[in-house]
């Protein structure tokens, strides 16, 4: 009999805080954009390499941390992550040089790298399948908070005192939730196997790469990741510059707009995997072809948007931008999770990552590098395009394979 204290909530608030904080550090140079750009005379495109530096190697770590996951569990590689992450940005407060930033937010990759891995595996070892994707969505939550949190603090905080004392308050943060997980967090004891309802899945670990290869829903939706990924990573990195400079917006409103959708992108998390496990029945599917819709007719609305569009109809588009492009994160990771099954979840996982968020390393430099030289519409016509793939293939899923295999019992 585990402690009172360890129970499936008090796991799954440590994992929420872990991410939360994580990616307060993650989503940190969208909104210091402007800053670093003055202080550090770098460009645009200099500015998206930073977030590019954390991502590359984050995916290149991705697969052998969600073996190592599946391996030893998530108690372990959750501190190793949370120690990666929390070093480099407390060292961020005494740096002022854009090479020493660039390889710091790299070292700061390696925490990020491992922690949708250790997350998705320890909710999968504490929760049963009907509650996964909604706790999955509590837990991406995590996420998009921190990144509404980063976007509201980081251009107030450097108005009033430099930037890198901003970063290391998060290094401060991530020590604490370090210390709290060390001491609280514990693998659920004497979990029992559990059958996978997927076709073409194994309840047996195996090679991450030919599971994937031989469950073709699963190959698809990883496939569809890093379309996901580029489109997300472009709105929370560049919608603010955008709108300053596009539209003349005060840094003040345009800031309230990249809060607007990180918190609508919160509000999707939960209510995506809500949707999927109770109104839709557990056939996550549905939840991301009606979320893919949405978001084409936001990133074509951004794309299209003409000057001296009245700022609430700017609301409500970066509403529904962060509700569906930013809000897609929990449904889909649920449904790699239960095509994975639990034995194999932290690989698969791993390998979803590294295929993933190469839309994520590569969409800061290229969105940056084509605003600077063929202008805004293009670049969002990107993310459009991105939208559009990835309600492609949730159709052809849909279309191709049959339902009782996208349900989860």
């Amino acid at each position: 009999m585990p402690p009172r204290h360890q129970t499936p909530w008090t796991m799954l608030w440590i994992l929420v805080i872990a991410q939360f904080l994580m990616s307060v550090g993650a989503y940190a140079w969208g909104p210091l954009a402007p800053f670093l750009i003055d202080s550090l005379e770098i460009s645009r495109a200099e500015v998206g390499l930073i977030t590019s530096s954390m991502y590359v190697v984050a995916t290149v770590i991705a697969i052998p941390g969600g073996i190592l996951v599946d391996r030893f569990g998530s108690h372990h590689t959750l501190i190793v992550c949370l120690i990666f992450s929390c070093v480099p940005f407390l060292l961020m407060g005494f740096m002022k040089n854009y090479n020493i930033l660039l390889t710091l937010a790299a070292v700061s990759g390696v925490g990020y790298g491992l922690i949708n891995q250790t997350s998705t595996r320890g909710l999968m070892n504490w929760f049963p399948p009907q509650k996964r994707a909604t706790v999955m969505g509590i837990k991406q939550t995590g996420v998009s908070l921190g990144a509404a949190l980063a976007a509201v603090i980081f251009p107030i905080s450097s108005l009033y005192m430099d930037w890198p004392l901003s970063l290391a308050g998060t290094g401060i943060a991530l020590a604490i939730i370090t210390l709290a997980a060390a001491i609280y967090y514990r693998d659920q004891p004497d979990k029992p196997e559990e059958p996978t309802t997927f076709a073409n899945s194994s309840s047996e670990r195996t090679n991450p790469i030919q599971l994937v290869w031989q469950n073709k829903p699963l190959l698809v939706v990883i496939f569809i990741f890093p379309f996901l990924a580029f489109a997300q990573i472009s709105i929370t990195s560049f919608l603010l510059l955008f709108l300053t400079e596009s539209h003349n917006m005060s840094l003040a409103i345009a800031s309230a707009c990249l809060t607007i959708t990180l918190i609508s992108g919160t509000l999707g998390r939960l209510i995506w995997g809500t949707l999927a496990d109770r109104f839709f029945k557990s056939n996550i599917l549905k939840a991301c072809i009606l979320l893919s819709i949405g978001g084409c007719v936001a990133a074509a609305a951004i794309t299209y948007l003409p000057t001296g569009t009245p700022i609430s109809f700017f609301y409500i588009i970066s509403a529904l931008a962060g509700f569906t492009l930013i809000g897609w994160n929990a449904a889909l990771m649920a449904l790699v999770a239960e095509l994975a099954g639990l034995e194999n979840v932290g690989s698969v996982m791993g390998v979803a990552i590294t295929i993933g968020w190469t839309g994520i390393f590569i969409a800061p430099p290229i969105f940056g590098l084509v605003a600077d030289t063929a202008g805004y519409t293009w670049s969002w016509l990107l993310v459009l395009c991105c939208a559009i793939v990835s309600l492609a293939g949730f159709v052809f899923i849909n279309f191709n394979q049959p339902s009782n295999h996208l349900k989860r019992m």
